[in-house]
């Protein structure tokens, strides 16, 4: 069996499945980067065996992928995250005396980092570390090439798309095939420039159009009041391929 040589410490989400009975962390979490990291194994099996996942709750500290859990919820806090300090370290350490490294990612906001200070001094001296940075949707196409590395980039993951999707009590029933129809049409009726891709991007007849702008022309809502994973878990839905720049 392969030795572990990448770790990814994921921050536990706000969007969770609801259901009766426990399930396992990995599948309980059903923020964006879960989904990410879900399609990424389910392609590539046999990375599961290089690479440890281990998920920070803030109401049950450090959990392996597997560990089954109830629906709750509870926010991080800075007083939260000082509490599980010693316990979370404590964890990480033995993770860390079993495997020798070569990259780590950490996809955690600022009250999640309290509980894993100290990290970097207790990783590996060549451990490569990268801190997801930036607005969600840019923290997510960054974990998005830290797993993928320089493999084919595929579309945006997406599963069993339902052709209907609801962004801020907007409800959008459209094929794959009357998306892109929509944003042809707002495409030629375009009269200021159009906002330029960051990360991610669909194509409509040879043009790079960002997601937001996409969607927002398919809800009628502007910009501003929706965010980039908002827009990719839209189309996602809604079963449109959307790629990384």
């Amino acid at each position: 069996m392969d030795q572990p040589d990448s770790f990814l410490l994921l921050a536990c989400s706000q969007r969770k499945r609801v259901t009766p009975d426990p399930l396992p962390a990995l599948d309980r979490y059903d923020g964006p980067q879960f989904r990410l990291v879900r399609n990424y194994l389910r392609a590539h099996p046999a990375a599961q065996s290089r690479l440890d996942i281990v998920v920070l709750s803030a109401r049950f500290g450090l959990l392996v992928p597997s560990e089954r859990i109830p629906a709750y919820d509870q926010r991080m806090t800075r007083e939260r995250a000082l509490q599980l300090r010693p316990a979370v370290m404590d964890a990480l350490r033995r993770y860390v005396r079993r495997a020798s490294y070569r990259r780590c990612c950490l996809a955690l906001g600022r009250d999640y980092a309290l509980a894993i200070e100290g990290l970097e001094a207790i990783m590996p001296e060549d451990c490569a570390i990268t801190r997801l940075r930036g607005s969600p949707g840019e923290r997510l196409a960054r974990l998005f090439d830290w797993l993928y590395g320089d493999q084919a980039r595929p579309e945006y993951p997406r599963t069993s798309p339902s052709g209907r999707a609801r962004l801020r009590g907007v409800d959008i029933c459209l094929e794959p095939e009357a998306v892109i129809a929509c944003g042809l049409r707002a495409l030629h009726v375009q009269q200021t420039p159009l906002p330029e891709p960051k990360a991610w991007y669909v194509e409509l007849d040879g043009n790079r159009v960002a997601p937001k702008w996409l969607v927002s022309q398919l809800a009628g809502l502007p910009l501003s009041a929706f965010s980039t994973t908002d827009a990719l878990r839209v189309l996602a839905a809604l079963g449109v391929e959307v790629r990384r720049l």
